[in-house]
């Protein structure tokens, strides 16, 4: 693969960094709390995890961390595996 055939896919992932950036720039301090339609999840845990996912693709290690058993969204490894992210936030 060279730089040339990724092209494509780089400007994409910049695109969308750039319009999260944006939009979250423009949020006060309530809106971020803000439920969303992700079960469970406010605004600024949707952010943290598009953030941890970014690190996580960067090469930054996952954080060790037990969830606590109380989250009733969590219902099986994959919402689990995605949960740790916004939780250690």
């Amino acid at each position: 693969m060279t730089v040339q055939s990724l092209q494509p896919s780089i400007d994409a992932w910049t695109q969308s960094i750039e319009a999260i950036s944006e939009l979250v720039s423009s949020l006060v301090d309530g809106e971020w709390n803000r439920p969303t339609e992700c079960p469970g999840w406010s605004v600024r845990d949707v952010v943290s995890h598009v953030i941890g996912g970014e690190c996580e693709a960067l090469g930054d290690p996952r954080p060790i961390h037990t969830l606590p058993r109380d989250l009733y969204h969590v219902t099986d490894e994959t919402t689990r595996y995605l949960e740790v992210q916004v939780d250690v936030r």
